[in-house]
């Protein structure tokens, strides 16, 4: 299938293109498909993206120019594992800002889902081509969809958008420019720097922070005081017994008697 894309120089990241489609099934799957014709800082964007996945395969709906859909392709074996464990959160860190600049409070729930008023307003995913060690840096953000557009979708939580928060309509690609912007901020250091996880932003717009939560991870439920995440990004519970637990994946549900 042929698919219109307009490719734009240096309007990515770094000095990146920026490669729009009117839509695709997947800018993750078009990217990784791609890899090898793709370089650091090239941002994939897709005006309507049909068959979108989160975490564990995970439906996200994006009809045509209501959502932000885009994917960054990162180069940066240098950084270590230590980068590539918490990117997902780096990227929640980031979309949270931008919704900030449009005067949304965001806050952010481990492992890397973005809240507004406790709704989730963002899906991420990170996926990484074992050949060539790059980075596919997925991100959905919900613009200018209604409560309506949510309806029979089958959700596993709450949904919401910045239309639906703020009351008004917004530019998908002003969005994209400052989701871009602040990217730019969190992402870019040099070969001589160590990578360090931003973990005082994150603890600033904590969703968890304080509470007591359930974590599912696979078959196995855990119940405790939530004690943030550790450097290399694992989500770390005290049960009532004081051990600690420590989680790279999973879903977590805050107890009802926070």
């Amino acid at each position: 299938m042929k698919m219109n894309c307009d490719i734009l120089s240096s309007k990515g990241l770094w000095g990146g293109r920026l490669l729009h489609f009117d839509s695709l099934s997947s800018t993750n799957l078009w990217a990784m498909e791609n890899i090898k014709t793709l370089g650091h800082g090239d941002v994939v964007w897709a005006s309507m993206q049909t068959e979108g996945k989160g975490r564990f395969g995970r439906k996200w709906i994006s009809p045509k120019d209501l959502n932000l859909t885009v994917s960054v392709i990162i180069k940066h074996g240098k950084a270590g594992e230590l980068f590539t464990s918490t990117i997902t959160q780096v990227a929640a860190i980031t979309i949270a800002e931008t919704l900030r600049d449009v005067s949304l409070p965001a806050m952010v729930k481990w492992p890397n889902d973005v809240l507004a008023n406790g709704r989730k307003t963002a899906g991420i995913l990170a996926e990484r081509d074992t050949e060539t060690g790059t980075i596919v840096l997925g991100i959905g953000l919900n613009v200018n969809m209604t409560m309506e557009d949510f309806e029979n979708q089958n959700l596993l939580q709450p949904a919401t958008s910045i239309k639906v928060e703020t009351g008004n309509n917004h530019v998908v690609g002003e969005i994209l420019n400052t989701l871009l912007m602040h990217l730019d901020k969190q992402l870019s250091f040099t070969s001589s720097e160590e990578y360090v996880f931003p973990m005082d932003e994150w603890d600033k717009i904590d969703f968890l922070k304080g509470k007591t939560i359930t974590v599912s991870s696979g078959e196995v439920q855990t119940s405790g005081h939530y004690d943030g995440m550790d450097k290399a990004g694992r989500l770390i519970v005290t049960d009532q017994a004081g051990k600690r637990h420590e989680f790279w994946s999973g879903d977590v549900s805050v107890r009802a008697n926070n």
